[in-house]
């Protein structure tokens, strides 16, 4: 590997001169394989091959995150798999040179946004020792990079459901999103993922609001709660939150699971 140390060179060939026996053994170094060197391993597929591990690597932390009691509750999760990663939640990896804000699909809103600025405040807390240029981005369910991935033992892809995803890498371009406008247009035809469906007038053009609920946005705020319910379902500004259930399951891979540092 191209981040790899010339002591652990050292040990590799070491360890295959004594697996060869009668055979050749050749030395092949990362960027240079020849077709029959990723025939044997399946084909090649996408690794993690990002600069940063040829920095150095420290052991990576998981969190979740609970928002739910009006303030931050921030846990560390250790040992660590992937059963963790539950659908309704946000987490945060910190993999050293690169965190990672996990938007669980039916985490709320609300709770996505949080996340991300809760992963910039505490990449600005744990500046010390961590590596120049590291960066913090976002990732969902079914979409992780394996980059993220390849910190978990056991992990198992799936094949990504269809659905409309954040048009963003790093938090900073993807909370530039949820502080945008949109026209009336892209708000029904092509809505972006992130926005929260209850709230969608929020996010509209002050120079389309007039005109698609007939008043004011003082005016619209000041009337109870049902009838903007109300209002927003006749111009086709609201969703109801999506209702789903889920049990408890096996981990994919229990002699896997367990994480040690």
């Amino acid at each position: 590997g191209s981040g790899s140390k010339p002591e652990e060179q050292e040990v590799a060939v070491e360890l295959a001169d004594r697996l060869v026996g009668t055979r050749v053994r050749k030395e092949v170094t990362e960027g240079s394989e020849p077709n029959a060197f990723w025939e044997v391993l399946g084909g090649r597929l996408p690794y993690n091959n990002s600069v940063f591990l040829k920095r150095g690597w420290q052991p990576p932390k998981l969190f979740s995150l609970d928002f739910s009691a009006g303030q931050t509750l921030f846990r560390r999760i250790h040992p660590f798999c992937q059963d963790d990663l539950t659908d309704d939640k946000v987490f945060i990896m910190d993999a050293s040179y690169v965190i990672y804000c996990w938007l669980g699909e039916y985490a709320k809103q609300e709770e996505r946004k949080l996340c991300m600025e809760t992963g910039k405040a505490y990449k600005d807390l744990t500046e010390e020792g961590r590596p120049a240029g590291a960066l913090v981005k976002v990732t969902e369910t079914d979409h992780e990079p394996p980059d993220f991935f390849s910190h978990f033992h056991g992990w198992i892809q799936t094949v990504p459901r269809e659905r409309r995803r954040l048009k963003a890498d790093t938090v900073d371009e993807c909370l530039r999103l949820y502080s945008r406008t949109y026209t009336y247009k892209e708000l029904t035809e092509d809505r972006p993922r992130h926005l929260d469906n209850t709230r969608l007038e929020g996010y509209l053009v002050d120079e389309e609001f007039e005109d698609v609920f007939h008043c004011t946005k003082e005016e619209f705020y000041k009337l109870p709660e049902w009838h903007r319910v109300n209002k927003r379902k006749e111009v086709g500004l609201y969703q109801e939150r999506v209702a789903f259930m889920f049990s408890f399951h096996l981990c994919h891979a229990p002699s896997k699971c367990l994480q040690w540092f």
